[in-house]
């Protein structure tokens, strides 16, 4: 036996086995399809929210200057970026 493979296990005798009925028809179910993850947040509106209110020691301009960052990542395809730049642009807003 293969390490990581489970082991066999035999079935109870009481389970009842009976085969189909005739003229029963099998139809195969597609497997379900699972949304794809969803793209990270940039937080643009909360940023120029920020710079334009709340611009306390330039953390405003910072936080827009993350989100574009974090919006040309996620374009670009690079994800683990785009959740980079826009989780410090979160922060930078909350801080703020």
């Amino acid at each position: 036996m293969e390490s990581g493979q489970k082991p066999y296990t035999q079935l109870p005798d009481s389970l009842d086995m009976e085969p189909l009925p005739q003229g029963a028809t099998v139809v195969p179910v597609p497997p379900a399809v699972l949304p794809a993850t969803l793209p990270p947040r940039d937080f643009l509106a909360w940023s120029l929210g920020s710079l334009m209110y709340f611009n306390c020691c330039c953390l405003g301009l910072m936080a827009v200057i993350f989100s574009i960052k974090s919006r040309d990542r996620k374009m670009l395809g690079d994800h683990s970026g785009a959740l980079s730049y826009g989780s410090t642009a979160k922060g930078l807003n909350i801080c703020r």
